[in-house]
């Protein structure tokens, strides 16, 4: 099922090496984001992305929860 590709975007699982990438974002979207999630603080590392990326497979294998990355096609974490 995954990818999935349209024009220039791919939805796709989170693999290890969107750790960094995810972390990043999460940390420049404190201000607007985490007013509303609060998991989403300054000191999110990308161990902690890891740790988020394991209970996103665990949910997609148990049927429960498909959360997925939406990337360019050149494969940057949008």
């Amino acid at each position: 099922m995954f990818p999935i590709k349209h024009q220039n975007l791919i939805l796709r699982p989170f693999e290890t090496r969107d750790a960094g990438a995810f972390a990043a974002a999460a940390r420049e979207s404190v201000d607007t984001v985490g007013r509303w999630m609060p998991w989403c603080e300054a000191e999110y590392s990308a161990d902690t992305a890891l740790e988020w990326f394991a209970l996103c497979d665990a949910g997609f294998a148990a049927e429960s929860a498909c959360d997925v990355g939406v990337f360019s096609d050149d494969g940057v974490l949008l």
